[in-house]
């Protein structure tokens, strides 16, 4: 008799620990989504700007190579032009993102010093660098906004993302290995300015 009484008071407990339960596995998955969400739109941002950079900086190989009486400023703005353009054909969160003058920089890039080489601004017709700064924020492009983290308060989250291309013009020609080396089984591949 004692046992029966003992098992009618707990026979509720099951249920409000399901229900205890339930809504923090529906709390973990929601963090979940937001979480893969948020990774998503810095790859995209990441992307967007790996585009933009190598666009401007192709601008400004061709700029310097098979238009050699452009200036400086000329191919800088085609650079940005094309900046623009891919970053907009790589929309970030099914919006195009836009990108103001301080987003898209040029300068000179000496890759051969290492990983910590800085990017000068001193001598326009000598670049070779591009980095672009792809932003959703609230000032510009919009935040990106979240599905279930507003229970929370997070409304939308910040997301940016900055690449930097670079082509190098500080080589100078090809050497055959040393004698008894063998081949390279490599040949330097090179056009003409008018092909």
């Amino acid at each position: 008799m004692k046992s029966r009484r003992a098992s009618r008071r707990r026979s509720g407990s099951v249920l409000v620990l399901t229900a205890v339960m339930m809504v923090a596995m529906f709390a973990i998955l929601a963090l979940a989504v937001d979480i893969g969400y948020v990774t998503l739109m810095r790859t995209q941002a990441q992307s967007t700007a790996d585009a933009a950079a190598l666009a401007a900086t192709w601008e400004l190989l061709d700029g310097r190579t098979l238009t050699p009486t452009a200036t400086a400023e000329q191919i800088q703005q085609h650079a940005t032009d094309s900046a623009r353009y891919y970053a907009l054909q790589n929309p970030v969160g099914q919006i195009p993102p836009t990108l103001s003058g301080n987003d898209i920089m040029f300068g000179r890039l000496d890759v051969t010093t290492g990983s910590d080489a800085t990017m000068t601004s001193i001598d326009p017709g000598n670049f070779n660098a591009t980095r672009v700064q792809v932003r959703r924020a609230a000032d510009q492009n919009g935040e990106v906004p979240t599905f279930f983290a507003r229970v929370v308060g997070i409304d939308s989250f910040a997301s940016q993302a900055e690449a930097t291309a670079v082509f190098l013009d500080n080589f100078s020609g090809f050497n055959a290995p040393p004698e008894g080396m063998g081949n390279l089984n490599v040949v330097p591949f090179a056009l003409d300015t008018q092909t």
